[in-house]
């Protein structure tokens, strides 16, 4: 359970700041 939420919370970041730095860029 930690592992997962762990490893969703990580994509949801990179994803976030992916889109956001394509954004500024």
């Amino acid at each position: 359970m930690l592992t997962a939420t762990s490893f969703a919370d990580m994509d949801r970041g990179y994803a976030i700041e992916r889109r956001r730095r394509d954004v500024t860029m």
